[in-house]
């Protein structure tokens, strides 16, 4: 089963969707622009540095649009291990991004 399409995220959408986007913000502001591009490079470097299996299932779940099942029978894991794993890499993510703000 196919998931939207969605986009990454800082701000949640609705209490029963994972779906994040950043901050929203008028395009032709320069200064959103450019924080919208340093929180984005933010989250790229955060992912980057994220250990196994929670960057591989985050971009799984995020970019790759897999549901968690999927994942979890990708890893030959359960649909639970999957969602666990993934919770927990968002709040690795925010913590990270969090203590970046300090």
């Amino acid at each position: 089963m196919k998931r939207q399409s969605k986009t990454t995220a800082l701000t949640k959408h609705d209490d029963e969707s994972d779906d994040y986007e950043l901050p929203a913000g008028s395009e032709s502001n320069p200064e959103e622009q450019l924080l919208r591009k340093q929180t984005a490079m933010k989250i790229h470097r955060i992912l980057h540095d994220l250990k196994e299996p929670y960057k591989e299932v985050f971009q799984l779940r995020t970019f790759g649009d897999l549901s968690f099942a999927e994942i979890g029978e990708l890893f030959g894991k359960s649909e639970s291990w999957a969602r666990v794993t993934y919770y927990r890499s968002r709040m690795m993510i925010k913590e990270e991004l969090y203590e970046d703000s300090l």
